[in-house]
């Protein structure tokens, strides 16, 4: 069995020079190895390969049927040492999972700048506060907000989240202001849709106690932007996570209720399935983007 990619190179060399001498100075060796090498491949293939003279070799029709073979193998072998280099580019097609509101405010305005840095990379954007199974549903990369991160992901933790209430101003023009988490049942609130929390807001106040407060649900909906724009209106109270409202609360559009209570923290997590190579194009995407969004978190 041929075990050697050289000694192919090597016959390659013989066949196409008229001496063992000339082939060895074609690929570096002396005409001792070429003419091991050549031994070696007749006593491997069973046939003679070469008929040396004194002064020139000539390939058998065994040779030159062979001669054929190992330049195929060569270029073949070629080619595909030049597409592995090329794939250790950022290319090709990469799949992102992000929560929507999250992903409309502070991953799509970064897009066009990481298309314009890896312009073989195509993107394929998923919106969508529905959590996905990132291996079976084929995602290449995601972002999450989680506690705890699967064990079977690759999780690069870039920062941590936490729920405020708010509200308008012309909403509490018309209520009195709530002091304590329960005088939220006297209030209109809005929740985002939630099977195992249902008609409750969960909160903590400074001394880290916890309250769970079941409140009049005028809206529930399954995205944060859906009660945010109700909120924003003068619909009720809301939880919203600081990344979303922090413009708004600066520039007097919404302001905080209960300042001293907040919901717990979490982690904000870039995953990604874990495999013996990371492809290049998920650790460039991985990259860029922490880069961007841990100054967010970190202001």
């Amino acid at each position: 069995m041929l075990r050697n990619i050289e000694d192919l190179t090597r016959f390659v060399a013989i066949g196409t020079h008229e001496t063992l001498v000339a082939a060895g100075e074609a690929c570096g060796a002396t005409p001792m190895q070429m003419s091991r090498c050549l031994a070696r491949l007749e006593e491997q293939l069973g046939v003679t390969l070469v008929i040396r003279t004194t002064r020139s070799s000539q390939l058998t029709s065994e040779g030159q049927m062979f001669l054929r073979q190992c330049s195929r193998i060569l270029l073949e072998v070629s080619e595909t040492e030049a597409l592995m280099s090329r794939s250790n580019e950022p290319s090709g097609d990469l799949r992102v999972s992000v929560p929507a509101t999250f992903g409309y405010l502070h991953v799509s305005p970064y897009l066009a700048e990481f298309m314009q840095r890896y312009p073989a990379i195509n993107l394929i954007m998923d919106y969508s506060d529905v959590p996905v199974n990132i291996v079976q549903d084929s995602f290449d990369l995601a972002i999450r907000f989680a506690d705890l991160p699967s064990s079977t992901l690759v999780a690069r933790r870039i920062g941590t989240s936490r729920l405020v209430l708010a509200c308008a101003p012309q909403y509490l023009e018309a209520r009195p202001e709530p002091h304590q988490p329960n005088d939220l049942t006297k209030h209109d609130c809005l929740l985002l849709a939630n099977p195992k929390a249902q008609d409750t807001f969960t909160l903590r106040d400074r001394d880290n106690h916890r309250h769970v407060v079941r409140v009049n649900a005028r809206l529930s909906a399954n995205t944060r932007q859906g009660l945010y724009e109700t909120v924003m209106r003068g619909g009720g109270v809301g939880l919203f996570p600081l990344w979303q409202i922090r413009d708004d609360l600066a520039k007097g559009r919404l302001v905080r209720v209960l300042d001293d209570y907040e919901t717990d923290e979490i982690g904000v997590y870039i995953v990604f399935p874990r495999t013996p190579v990371i492809p290049p194009r998920v650790r460039a995407f991985a990259d860029f983007i922490s880069g961007r969004l841990s100054s967010f978190f970190r202001n």
